[in-house]
C-alpha cells in the first residue's frame, strides 16, 4: 500500500465550515476557536455541507495552532502535498445566521454601512455581518480577512512538514498570493 501512495499527490478539498458535532468541533469549543454570534457569548452556527457548522475565527490567537492540528490529524491519515480550500468567503446556506437570538443586533445596512453595495444583500450566502470575531470585532469589519489567514495558517503547516506549500483558494484578498492561489471557478460575479 505504501508503494501505491508514493506514487500519487493528494490535494484534499476542505471546505471552511466546521461540523458541531464530533471531535473536531469539540475540540474547537475547548479552545474557543469559533467566530461568535452577534451577541458574542456562542459560537455562530451556519449551514454547509455537514449541516449546522461553525467556522474558526483566525483573529483568536490559538486558531492557527487548531487548524494546524486539524490537518495534522488528516495528515496522519492520508498524507497530502497540498490543500484545496473551498467555501472560505465564509459561504452559508442561510443569509446571515441560521439561528438568531432575540437580543441579537440586527444588521441595518442603512446605518451599519457607509454605502449600499449592488443590489443583493451583501450577508446573500455568507456569515451574519453582525457576527463577532476575537477583541469584539464585527464580521462586517474583517470579512475580506478570512481566507487570508486561513491560507496563511494551511502555508504554514504544509512548511512544517517540509512540504512546498501548494494552497488553491475559493477566496482571497490583498496579499493572499503571497501564501497561495486563487481559484476562480464558482465565480458568479456580475459587476
Amino acid at each position: 500500500m505504501k508503494d501505491i501512495l508514493s506514487k500519487y499527490k493528494y490535494i484534499p478539498i476542505i471546505d471552511a465550515g466546521i461540523k458541531t458535532s464530533g471531535p473536531a468541533y469539540e475540540e474547537g469549543l475547548k479552545r474557543g476557536v469559533y467566530v461568535a454570534d452577534a451577541t458574542g457569548k456562542k459560537p455562530l452556527v451556519g449551514k454547509v455541507w455537514p449541516g449546522a457548522t461553525t467556522f474558526v475565527d483566525f483573529f483568536q490567537p490559538n486558531a492557527t495552532q487548531y487548524w494546524q492540528d486539524m490537518l495534522n490529524n488528516l495528515y496522519s491519515k492520508v498524507p497530502f502535498s497540498g490543500v484545496w480550500l473551498d467555501m472560505n468567503e465564509l459561504a452559508n446556506f442561510c443569509d446571515g445566521p441560521c439561528e438568531t437570538s432575540t437580543d441579537a443586533h440586527v444588521f441595518d445596512y442603512s446605518k451599519d454601512l457607509p454605502y449600499q453595495p449592488g443590489d443583493d444583500g451583501i450577508e446573500s450566502h455568507t456569515i451574519s455581518l453582525n457576527s463577532t470575531h476575537y477583541g469584539n470585532v464585527s464580521e462586517a469589519n474583517v470579512h475580506a480577512f478570512h481566507a487570508l489567514l486561513q491560507t496563511h495558517a494551511t502555508n504554514l503547516f504544509l512548511k512544517s512538514k517540509n512540504l512546498k506549500p501548494f494552497i488553491v483558494s475559493r477566496s482571497s484578498s490583498l496579499g493572499s498570493s503571497k501564501y497561495g492561489i486563487h481559484w476562480t471557478g464558482d465565480n458568479y460575479a456580475s459587476f
